[in-house]
């Protein structure tokens, strides 16, 4: 090193001290977050919880099921709306990720034994990936779903907002849907539960409440609309079915309640293997006919009502103590069919390529840690500057992903090409999709713009200020200055 040529040149140079500390903070952390983070996540409950993916799957539940009851015999309202409703909420509980990064990458890279496994492992099979923790999340959803006050609401609201809709065939369509505010849903519910108010109902005639209940469907339609005497008549049948089926089948010591009346209703019109949670994850791929058949006309004999939610739960696959059997049950069952997914889609066939990863992002990790190694040692050199080019040139690349993944619902529409993906036949699913896919590479894009703002308001001054007082040497041997 040569001598600095100024007292004037020393107190300059020492001006960069904590600016190269700060530096070396800087491109450690944005090399961390490309070395650790996921440069790539798709959360699978994120995307479940999509609005479009929601939707799409409401279709395929209601085709599903509907089919399944075709010839069935089944006759008087159409519950499968409750059905979906309960199979949605499960798998809007539903939680699980795939991540891509560089130090997954690098586990694979220097593992031992089957690369493609530890791979699919890393990515789909491990304790804390993909099927696993679908599996426990919504194994715990289904036991929670009507332990939370929302859960039984939400079961409460749907089925009597279906009854009242499938009921009222001679009201418009819309008009009804309009008149289903979440208010006035909750007033009917009530009403449905005082079947269990024995001044309400004597003598097992519901009339006065299906009256109750007709005259509140009568104000929320208003009066440009009116319920004619066909849909009364049915709609004051099926509250008395309802009501005796619920008395027929409650055991000893059970009376009628909202929770009797909600689970008679649905195991009486439903096989209830229909939810069970082994095969909840089938409605979405088709499930096999045997697995998603209701109960045929013949086979009511054969059917289990349940009068409470406990029953219920242990209908659809769910028995506390056997939880964890369940869920190995299930992982195998899922690891199964997402093995053969990977195999039939050639997935499998790029997993050895997945250590390529680490190398990709060690060609933008690299420079964040020259960078480090420069800032640090220069930091302790009589000559406090060194070049940065490097950093500014590659390191660009990581954040223009996440700006891509942030642009694309604009762009997207622009674009043909991309445009037929967006909003082609399962635009839907792309839309949805991309809801659930994120990256960390906007941690080393904050690092980056900051490396910039600290050499332009920084760095460039005190360059400038170096050079002019450079024009006027004491030593003639002093080092030569590097560029910012």
């Amino acid at each position: 090193m040569g001598k600095l040529r100024s007292e004037r040149e020393r107190s300059l140079q020492r001006k960069l001290i904590p600016l190269n500390l700060i530096i070396c903070i800087i491109a450690l952390v944005a090399a961390a977050s490309l070395f650790l983070l996921p440069i790539l996540k798709i959360d699978a409950g994120k995307v479940l919880r999509d609005e479009g993916v929601m939707g799409f799957v409401d279709e395929r539940i209601d085709e599903q099921i509907k089919d399944s009851l075709e010839g069935s015999g089944q006759e008087g309202v159409d519950y499968t709306p409750v059905v979906a409703m309960l199979v949605k909420n499960i798998l809007g509980k539903a939680e699980g990720e795939i991540s891509v990064s560089a130090y997954s990458s690098f586990r694979a890279l220097i593992g031992s034994g089957d690369k493609t496994q530890t791979v699919l492992d890393d990515l789909f099979f491990g304790d804390d990936a993909l099927a696993t923790r679908l599996i426990d999340s919504v194994v715990d959803a289904v036991a929670n779903l009507f332990e939370t006050e929302e859960g039984r609401a939400l079961f409460e609201e749907a089925l009597v907002s279906t009854m009242t809709q499938e009921l009222i065939k001679s009201v418009d369509e819309a008009a009804i849907k309009n008149a289903m505010t979440t208010d006035n849903v909750k007033q009917l519910v009530e009403i449905m539960g005082s079947l269990g108010d024995p001044e309400k109902v004597t003598d097992g005639n519901v009339g006065p409440v299906a009256d109750e209940f007709i005259g509140k469907v009568d104000e929320m339609l208003g009066g440009e609309v009116n319920i004619d005497e066909a849909d009364k008549a049915a709609i004051t049948a099926e509250i008395q079915s309802i009501y005796d089926v619920t008395v027929s089948n409650l055991k000893e010591g059970e009376s009628v309640t909202m929770e009797s009346i909600l689970c008679v209703t649905l195991s009486d019109k439903f096989d209830l293997s229909l939810l069970n949670i082994e095969n909840i994850f089938d409605v979405l791929g088709g499930g096999s006919e045997n697995e998603t058949a209701a109960v045929a006309e013949g086979e009511e004999s054969a059917k289990e009502i349940v009068t409470n939610y406990d029953d219920l739960l242990l209908k659809i696959g769910y028995d506390e103590d056997k939880k964890e059997e369940l869920k190995e049950k299930m992982r195998t069952a899922l690891n199964g069919t997402l093995n053969n997914f990977i195999e039939e889609n050639g997935i499998k066939e790029f997993t050895s390529y997945y250590e390529y990863v680490f190398y990709g992002m060690l060609a933008f990790i690299g420079p964040w840690l020259i960078l480090f190694l420069f800032a640090f040692f220069h930091t302790l050199a009589k000559n406090k500057r060194f070049t940065m080019w490097y950093v500014k040139l590659l390191c660009l690349i990581p954040p223009l992903i996440w700006l891509a993944l942030k642009l694309l619902p604009i762009v997207a529409p622009k674009v043909p090409a991309l445009n037929d993906m967006w909003n082609g036949e399962h635009g839907v699913l792309v839309q949805g999709l991309h809801s659930g896919i994120s990256t960390y590479a906007w941690v080393s894009g904050i690092c980056y713009v900051l490396l910039w703002i600290f050499s332009v308001f920084w760095a460039f001054p005190i360059k400038r200020k170096i050079r002019k007082e450079r024009k006027y040497p004491e030593v003639e041997d002093a080092e030569d200055d590097y560029e910012y």
